[in-house]
């Protein structure tokens, strides 16, 4: 297998889990603001 194209596909789906997570903790504190508001 090439080493190069692995970690390739190994950092973009380190990206998009980060971001996925990020989205997931970015909401719920939208929705927490919007019930104390």
């Amino acid at each position: 297998m090439n080493a190069k194209g692995f970690r390739g596909a190994l950092l973009a789906i380190l990206v998009i889990t980060s971001l996925m997570a990020l989205a997931l903790y970015a909401a719920p504190t939208d929705l927490v603001t919007a019930d104390d508001a």
